[in-house]
């Protein structure tokens, strides 16, 4: 690895579902398109890519817990390259579907212990990049306000003076509150929302659900005051919406840089 930072070209697909954060990835010299996805713990693929970058496969029996829970396989990747960064001996999680994501078309997802293991990753969703520091940042005086639970990266926030925890999921485009939330909050977001049946889903699972539509929601993260917009809201409770609710591109894109420290545990948003 060279002394600069590595930077890497972000391709914002804008879908259905929001803001897609892709990036390019390098595997057996040849370049793929992945999504870089806090919220997956594992490196993921479809059956068909993995066989096409050469995984080895461990075992044939995995449980996956999507948004339904499915049955796949456990491989390794022999290396792939990030940037000037090569990794090795990469855990990958297969899924027997033809796509990881049965909303969107996804073959490749970059979960978040690749990332844990670059250390610190600073996003520039404005500028169409992801920047991987030589030198990590140093931690705020606030402390940390991420965690991992369960395998599951947590952002800590606030919203009407309570403290709440939210799944960080660069995975997901849009923004969700869990029905616990909902219930936690229900005069009021009952007064401002409306109901709507919308297609959601994820790995092994895509289905309609009802559910409210918030025009917006006040939010604390890492002491900034953020407005999210068009939120959806479980009405009852769903595997997808975990926590608090489900936070990634839509809390990102309202920033110029969301620096993300798998070292020690925080997440600055400038």
């Amino acid at each position: 690895m060279s002394n600069d930072s590595i930077r890497l070209n972000i391709k914002n697909d804008t879908v259905q579902r929001g803001t897609s954060m892709y990036v390019s990835i390098t595997v057996n010299s040849k370049q793929y398109k992945a999504i870089f996805d806090t919220g997956a713990s594992t490196t993921f693929m479809s059956e068909a890519f993995a066989k096409k970058t050469g995984v080895r496969l461990i075992a044939d029996s995995l449980q996956i817990h999507g948004g339904i829970t499915v049955y796949g396989q456990s491989g390794i990747l022999d290396s792939m390259q990030i940037g000037d960064i090569i990794v090795r001996n990469i855990p990958i999680t297969i899924n027997k579907d033809t796509t990881l994501n049965k909303v969107e078309d996804i073959d490749f997802l970059i979960g978040a212990d690749v990332m844990a293991l670059l250390g610190e990753i600073q996003i520039f969703p404005h500028n169409g990049k992801i920047v991987i520091p030589t030198l990590l940042t140093e931690k705020p005086a606030s402390g940390s306000n991420i965690y991992m639970d369960n395998r599951s990266l947590i952002l800590k926030g606030e919203s009407c003076g309570k403290s709440h925890n939210f799944f960080f999921d660069t995975g997901n485009g849009l923004a969700a509150l869990s029905h616990n939330f909902y219930e936690s909050n229900k005069t009021e977001i009952d007064a401002k929302s409306k109901r709507v049946r919308r297609l959601t889903g994820g790995i092994g699972v895509v289905e309609e659900r009802d559910m409210l539509i918030l025009p917006e929601w006040s939010f604390q993260f890492g002491g900034r005051n953020v407005v999210l917009k068009n939120i959806a809201v479980g009405l009852e409770n769903n595997r997808l919406v975990p926590y608090a609710g489900n936070i990634g591109m839509a809390l990102i894109n309202q920033f110029d840089k969301v620096t993300i420290n798998f070292d020690k545990c925080f997440v600055i948003f400038e």
